[in-house]
């Protein structure tokens, strides 16, 4: 049962490695019934192992599996490359990860208006 908040950020900060993949993958176990809307917030993280990569993966199908949405924002070009190669699309879709941009909040404003319209439509 979802404890029903609205949307749920999630900032991510520095380098991401597979040191963290244990405690990364607890957070996302203890705030997955929370809510169905969740924003991965990418701003400050440039690089991350697979092991990060595929615990954000798991998260996201469990998320999806459970008809929720997620999006990612703040990704830098260098991320980007990074999640393509590894093949995030086949776990989001385009339009769900946003790219960083110059005005500190500008993705992630973006992100939270189309999370929230996602759950109008």
């Amino acid at each position: 049962m979802k404890e029903e908040e609205d949307v749920i950020s999630i900032l991510l900060k520095g380098n991401l490695y597979f040191g963290m993949a244990y405690d990364l993958d607890d957070k996302f176990t203890a705030i997955e019934n929370k809510s169905d809307r969740f924003i991965l917030r990418f701003r400050d993280v440039d690089r991350m192992d697979v092991t990060v990569y595929e615990t954000i993966v798991n998260f996201v199908d469990r998320v999806r599996v459970n008809d929720g949405s997620i999006k990612f924002c703040g990704v830098s070009t260098e991320l980007e490359r990074f999640l393509k190669l590894n093949g995030i699309y086949s776990h989001i879709k385009e339009n769900d990860l946003l790219m960083r941009e110059k005005r500190i909040f500008n993705s992630y404003e973006k992100a939270f208006g189309e999370i929230m319209i996602d759950d109008i439509v």
